[in-house]
């Protein structure tokens, strides 16, 4: 028995019909490859996410923790993203947003640093001033 090799003429295309399968086929398998290296990257970024998250969650557990106040005060420095979601206009994005410059720029100085975090301005800094504070005695160095 002798094998036969695969050929589009086997199946009574003609080279027109071929050429257009091949371009097809083609076409396909970039399309395919275009879709994987971005699925790819995506996870890449997801899993930067989630690992960024962990991070600032087991920074300081959230246990026990009631609602930040004045006589309860939280440490921006130390506050995982659970823990500064109780903060009065604080939602999920703007805490990791939070978390995301205390990484990059290193621990606040002051409470008015909060300002150059995106979407945070003047009106959230005054209202966060009496339930946050910066320790500066834990202060790592950079």
């Amino acid at each position: 028995m002798t094998k036969r090799k695969f050929n589009l003429r086997n199946f009574g295309f003609s080279l027109f019909e071929r050429r257009a399968i091949w371009f097809l086929l083609i076409v396909l398998l970039i399309g395919v490859s275009i879709r994987l290296y971005r699925n790819h990257e995506l996870s890449k970024q997801i899993d930067l996410r989630v690992s960024t998250q962990l991070e600032g969650s087991l920074e300081k557990p959230n246990i026990g923790r009631s609602s930040p106040s004045a006589d309860n005060p939280l440490d921006i420095n130390l506050a995982g993203s659970d823990e500064l979601e109780l903060l009065p206009g604080i939602g999920p994005v703007r805490a990791m947003q939070i978390i995301n410059y205390r990484q990059q720029n290193g621990h606040f100085g002051s409470i008015d640093e909060l300002r150059n975090v995106p979407g945070i301005g003047p009106k959230t800094v005054e209202k966060l001033q009496q339930m946050v504070f910066v320790d500066t005695a834990d202060r790592q160095p950079e």
